[in-house]
């Protein structure tokens, strides 16, 4: 009976090792699902969302940020006008670390009024000229 307590025993310790040693071996692990990498935006403000494990800090753009206990993290972050360029890393207590980088573009401010302007500018080019050919 001793016999059997002794090998259940070294079974749990090996089997709860290899549990923490998988943790040491894969290291941290990290997904963004918002935005995607390469999207345009008109608004200056995105929501970054994703989700890790293994981890013992998160960092956005050098900030550190907050996981749940799920490990889900969504952050807002402010763009400026023209190619950003968003960095996600993360690190397990282990030091090992899993970086993401997204390249995001924010359309500048003027943009919107200027496609306005040049959609509008088209037709009326073609309205002056129907009214010259039919005055001709």
């Amino acid at each position: 009976m001793k016999k059997y307590g002794i090998v259940i025993f070294l079974v749990l310790f090996l089997g709860y090792g290899l549990f923490e040693i998988k943790k040491l071996v894969f290291g941290p692990t990290l997904s963004i699902t918002s935005p995607q990498n390469g999207e345009s935006f008109r608004e200056q403000t995105v929501l970054i969302t994703g989700a890790t494990s293994n981890v013992s800090f998160i960092r956005l753009n050098d900030r550190q940020i907050f996981v749940d206990k799920k490990g889900v993290f969504r952050e807002p972050l402010t763009l400026l006008s023209g190619y950003n360029i968003v960095r996600v890393e993360v690190e397990d207590r282990f030091g090992k670390k899993v970086t993401k980088e997204l390249k995001l573009f924010l359309y500048p401010e003027g943009f919107q009024k200027a496609l306005k302007n040049s959609s509008s500018t088209p037709s009326t080019a073609s309205s002056t000229q129907a009214s010259t050919t039919i005055s001709n």
